[in-house]
């Protein structure tokens, strides 16, 4: 009876136990579930999260790579653009120098015609003196010959001795 008693005790000391143990488990397991459900409920938005970000790298690195092709056509433009300037450089500093050139050509000209006009103009003046003279000597030479053709006429009319006088004049 005694070990009856005692096993009966001990069933029912099982069975609460059993049924504190159910109690705690139930707890327990409900517990577990909510945290579960939150850790899932996490972990889905951390997935959400990891899967935008991800996108957005993914944008972002698109945008990078568009970026860097862009930046390379621009430097491969700039070297374009700088040997282009240098090429202009050279060719306004070669216009520069031929422009020189013909700048001091021109001034050698300008002097060598500057002289030629004074020379002419030396000449022109010359040329009118001469004319000058010239007039001057024709007309003094038509005088002379007026004197000389009075001087017949009246010579012949006075003889011998104007004749003379008017071959004198004729040796002035």
């Amino acid at each position: 009876k005694k070990a009856d008693f005692f096993f009966q005790e001990l069933q029912a000391d099982v069975d609460n136990k059993n049924a504190m143990l159910k109690a705690n488990t139930a707890a327990d397991l409900a517990n577990l579930r909510d945290e579960l459900h939150e850790k899932t409920k996490e972990l889905t938005e951390s997935r959400l999260t990891n899967s935008r970000a991800r996108l957005q790298m993914q944008n972002t690195e698109e945008e990078l790579a568009h970026t860097s092709k862009r930046a390379e056509q621009s430097d491969s433009e700039v070297r374009k653009l700088r040997g282009r300037v240098d090429e202009l450089k050279k060719e306004l500093v070669k216009t520069q120098d031929e422009v020189d050139m013909k700048a001091s050509e021109v001034r050698k000209i300008q002097r060598s015609l500057d002289d030629v006009q004074h020379h002419n103009d030396s000449l022109v003046v010359q040329l009118q003196h001469a004319q000058t003279r010239l007039r001057r000597s024709e007309a003094d030479l038509k005088k002379q010959d007026k004197v000389k053709t009075t001087r017949r006429f009246s010579s012949t009319a006075n003889n011998s001795i104007h004749t003379d006088d008017s071959d004198d004049d004729l040796h002035l």
